[in-house]
């Protein structure tokens, strides 16, 4: 606990200035830390993870800075003043693109083996950015890479239009 209460790769909510790459994910796995470490050496940018508890120390061994339990608000402003998100969560997934910030979905895998999540292929998918999947740092090939966002929000109006309507016909029973 002294180590967490005292490690300069804790930062406090004041000390994150932009710009920086925002490694968001669900599990501590080192694959993807390693390589959200890597991109973040080769955009020449501090890599900033959201984790909490005991897990900042796995990030921390990356060299990674970690946000030490950030709250809702906190977790939405490091995404949103992110100069990109690195992610193998469906949210951070989904909220990068709601956000339209540049995001990579990083892979996992398992003895070389790509560990699908048929959440995010289905909305990397439906919003035409499969491509946005990294596996390792030579799938990467930049953030540069411009997202047609225009796309990516007609494709999403169109599906959300589409349960909306099923909810209708066979919740509500309505006729649409």
């Amino acid at each position: 606990l002294y180590f967490l209460a005292n490690s300069s790769k804790m930062l406090p909510v004041s000390s994150v200035d932009p710009p920086y790459v925002v490694y968001y994910s669900i599990n501590n796995n080192s694959d993807s830390m390693r390589l959200a470490s890597q991109i973040g050496k080769q955009m020449g940018l501090p890599v900033i993870a959201i984790y909490s508890r005991v897990t900042s120390i796995f990030a921390m061994k990356y060299g990674m800075h970690t946000y030490f339990e950030a709250g809702p608000c906190e977790f939405l402003n490091l995404l949103l003043n992110a100069q990109c998100v690195l992610t193998n969560s469906f949210h951070g997934t989904a909220l990068s693109i709601i956000l339209r910030k540049p995001f990579a979905r990083l892979g996992l895998q398992i003895n070389g083996e790509h560990i699908r999540d048929d959440r995010i292929d289905s909305i990397l998918e439906m919003t035409g950015l499969e491509n946005r999947s990294v596996w390792n740092l030579n799938d990467f090939v930049g953030l540069d890479k411009k997202i047609n966002w225009e796309y990516v929000e007609h494709e999403t109006e169109s599906q959300v239009n589409h349960a909306k309507s099923y909810l209708k016909r066979h919740i509500l029973k309505e006729s649409v």
